[in-house]
């Protein structure tokens, strides 16, 4: 809604019913920089008294005609074209005026060209482009003006700087001229101060006296500003929009009514307000079924104008907006502001949040003397056809009548066409588009591929051949509509070779997170709410689209937090329990309902195996339970299991397995893991990891080994410390391959102290290597007492080890200061 169409001073002048040879005088005061785009004739040389004159006389006229204009406008696209124009006309005469209240200490009059300075012009085009630089400010008049989602105060800071601007070539243009020159410094400097402070800060207080005065004329004004008192009490004007036809029907009382096909699809619109919400006709007996109109609730809503960079899609985008309860004055602003006809209103919401309804019953609530409604909604007419003709058909089904659009609007009068576009089903349709993308862990997806997805989760729908036309593929159908979809083609042997992609791929994250988290919702319509009998779920299309690729994304995660916390809390625990059923039943899976579905990266790159399949939808249900409860537990995630830390650790070995490294990087990294104990022993807390990752919690190695917290008794030790190095050199990846590589000169030298492990009466137990790395490498930044502490710990373990391990660790210490070799743990020789 922030597009504006430029329209000259002079142009506005005309439409407001100017007299034309007094606008063809202002013109030769200007220059002609007003009519040069229309073959305007004038010397190109500015006389600025004659203009401020010429401007204040015809723009005070022009102001105090508008009611008279508008009484006669024929329709509601000329009323708004003359609001456009009347707008254009305050600006500059507030301009004028606020030069006629501050007159700066340089009289206008003298600000002429002498005749001297005129026959200069022709060698100095650079003198001459200061007049014409500020003439043409007003031949195109950019000034930022109102709409109904932008603050009053916003607006006049913006015109604040855009009158500076003009103040700034109007001064230009005066100092280049001999009079100014001629004037004392003092002279000359109080001159600049006026022009530079002074005018803009007036201007803009001459433009709100005059903006006022227009919407005592015209209730637009007031609607673009949110200014405005309504006479009904704000319950009756929040329910089913009523207040839009409060608004607006005051409005139309010289547009032509509508005849035939147009009043017969008005008539159609307005019908659907009797209407039952639900059918009662299977109900019981003297049971009242309220109509939409009683029934439909205004909702809330935020608004905000796009520009810059960001979207929509991002929850913090609509952070700074705030939320408003005046969608009635906020709709009856936006479809009579000239914005309206340039730029689309794009509404957003949640599946089930009312999109639907709101087109229908603003479709029923807007005057049928001022404006044209037309709902298409896009699911039901034919995707391959172009916007024309889905009108058209969307026309058919409402009344029966198959007019063409033109003809349509012709009977309409002079009313506004407002065309509704409901695409709520393409929206989801178009998500299967970004699970194509995703599911290939990749930014684009071949028209073929898609066509192939599409036709193994929906089946292949049957497509008309429109004459010559070649019938559309399934993709092309899901993404013609979609304006941020880039569709890059070539030829090769003959045939069209077609890939899309989002142009941003974070709309794309948005359109997957969007719809894994409506379709696991959907599993809850099949557990009634009060039963908590355990049984099958049929998660068959949670499992085909959550299987090939995870969620753990940053971007992702922070889409799904923002719309989880929008599910009511009880609803968030029930569909969290449901998903742990999920998650232990998935793993018996044999069936598999959409097997033609299987993305692959590449062509030539192996289809993911099962198991890989059945890791990465279990790391996403967690993902999406750790959502829903913000903690969770190793023993609510797998109740069944005896020892329920040990289940964790086989699953994410498995959850590992399915992910390529930066999959599990960004899902390592996306949790955090606690120790904790119950009742029935070692525990783990599992929560999503907010900021960023830090150093763990220490290891209490009781923990570890099934020891009782605060264990005083002896240290024990394992043998097995070689075949710990063997299995990390036998994965042979990465991170193990790292950590081995790091811990080679321990395992060589210190093998055995890697499983020998220390015990601390009422703390954790330690390994003896991580004790004697500890003191190799942080014993300066230890706190007080605790290198003693863990000197001594190192001397305990020291016992029963091999002799060469137990003379090397002592060298060691006495090379940091420790005991000499062969002293004992008690200190003894």
């Amino acid at each position: 809604m922030g597009v504006r169409r430029l329209l000259s001073f002079s142009d506005a002048l005309t439409l407001l019913g100017g007299d034309p040879p007094a606008v063809a005088a202002l013109d030769r005061a200007l220059g002609g920089a007003l009519n040069v785009a229309t073959g305007g004739v004038g010397d190109g040389l500015v006389r600025i008294a004659d203009a401020r004159g010429s401007v204040l006389a015809l723009g005070r006229g022009a102001v105090r005609g508008v009611g008279r204009r508008l009484g006669m406008a024929d329709g509601r696209a000329e009323r708004t074209e003359l609001l456009h124009a009347a707008h254009t006309v305050i600006v500059v005469l507030a301009w004028f005026q606020a030069l006629e209240e501050r007159d700066p200490p340089v009289r206008l009059e003298d600000l002429e060209l002498t005749r001297g300075e005129q026959l200069a012009l022709a060698g100095a085009p650079g003198a001459a482009e200061r007049g014409a630089a500020f003439a043409r400010a007003l031949a195109a008049v950019d000034a930022p003006s109102p709409a109904p989602h932008r603050p009053f105060e916003a607006v006049t800071e913006q015109l604040g700087g855009w009158y500076e601007g003009l103040s700034a070539r109007f001064l230009d243009f005066a100092e280049g001229l001999r009079a100014w020159s001629a004037r004392p410094p003092a002279v000359r400097d109080a001159a600049r101060h006026v022009i530079r402070a002074e005018l803009p800060r007036e201007a803009v207080r001459q433009y709100e006296s005059l903006y006022a005065r227009l919407a005592q004329e015209a209730p637009e004004f007031g609607f673009w500003t949110t200014q405005l008192e309504h006479r009904t009490t704000r319950d009756e004007v929040r329910r089913s929009l009523g207040g839009v036809t409060e608004l607006l029907a005051g409005l139309a009382r010289t547009a032509r009514p509508p005849a035939d096909v147009a009043a017969a699809l008005a008539r159609a619109s307005e019908a659907v307000l009797t209407r039952p919400v639900l059918d009662a006709s299977s109900g019981p007996e003297g049971v009242r079924v309220p109509a939409l109109r009683e029934m439909y609730l205004d909702p809330d809503f935020r608004v905000r104008e796009v520009t810059g960079p960001g979207g929509p899609a991002t929850e913090a985008w609509w952070a700074d907006a705030p939320v408003r309860r005046d969608l009635t004055s906020y709709l009856a602003g936006a479809l009579t502001s000239p914005g309206a006809a340039v730029a689309p209103l794009l509404v957003l919401g949640q599946p089930g949040a009312g999109k639907s309804v709101l087109t229908r019953v603003l479709a029923a609530r807007l005057p049928s003397a001022g404006f044209l409604p037309v709902r298409v909604p896009l699911r039901d007419v034919r995707a391959e056809d172009d916007l024309q003709d889905q009108i058209e058909q969307a026309v058919r089904t409402a009344t029966g009548e198959r007019p063409s659009w033109p003809e349509l609007v012709r009977s309409a009068g002079g009313t506004v066409p407002v065309l509704l576009l409901d695409a709520e089903r393409e929206l989801q349709r178009l998500s299967l588009v970004a699970f194509a993308v995703h599911n290939r862990r990749r930014q684009w997806v071949s028209a073929a591929e898609l066509d192939e997805d599409l036709t193994a989760l929906l089946g292949r729908a049957a497509t008309e051949d429109s004459g010559f036309r070649t019938p559309l593929g399934a993709g092309e159908v899901a993404l013609g509509r979609f304006f941020f979809v880039q569709r890059a083609q070539s030829v090769r042997d003959g045939r069209v070779l077609a890939t899309y992609e989002f142009l941003h791929a974070t709309f794309g994250e948005y359109l997957v997170v969007r719809l894994a988290l409506h379709v696991l919702t959907s599993l809850l319509t099949h557990r009634p709410s009060l039963s908590d009998a355990r049984g099958s779920v049929d998660d068959d299309l949670a499992y085909t689209l959550l299987s090939y690729a995870p969620l753990s994304s940053r971007q992702m995660l922070r889409f799904a937090g923002a719309m989880v916390r929008r599910i009511p809390a009880a609803e968030r625990d029930r569909l969290a329990r449901l998903l742990i059923e999920v998650l232990e039943q998935h793993g018996q899976r044999t069936r598999e309902t959409h097997r033609a579905y299987r993305p692959t990266r590449f062509p030539a790159s192996p289809r993911l195996r099962t198991s890989a399949r059945h890791g990465i939808y279990g790391a996403n249900l967690v993902l999406v339970i750790l959502l829903l409860r913000e903690r969770v537990t190793a023993s609510e995630l797998f109740a069944s299991w005896s020892d329920h830390a040990s289940a964790w650790h086989r699953h994410v070995l498995l959850w590992r397995s399915a992910f390529d490294e930066e999959q599990w990087t960004d899902f390592a990294l996306s949790l955090s893991v606690r120790r904790t104990r119950s009742e029935r022993g070692r525990e783990l807390e599992l929560t999503l990891r907010s900021g960023a990752p830090g150093p763990p919690e220490p290891m209490d190695m009781n923990w570890l080994y099934r020891y009782p917290p605060g264990n005083d008794g002896p240290g024990w030790s394992r043998t097995y410390w070689d075949e710990l190095r063997h299995k990390a050199d036998v994965s042979c990846g990465t991170n193990d391959g790292v950590v081995r590589h790091a811990m080679d000169p321990v395992y060589t030298w210190l093998g055995p102290a890697v499983t020998t492990f220390v015990t601390t009466p009422g703390g954790r137990a330690t390994s003896l290597a991580h004790d004697v790395l500890e003191l190799l490498l942080g014993a300066e930044d230890l706190p007080p007492g605790e290198r003693d502490a863990v000197r001594a710990r190192v001397l305990r373990g020291l016992d029963g080890i091999a002799p060469g391990v137990r003379d090397r660790v002592l060298r060691l210490l006495a090379a940091q200061g420790g005991p000499p070799a062969g002293t004992g743990p008690e200190g003894g020789g």
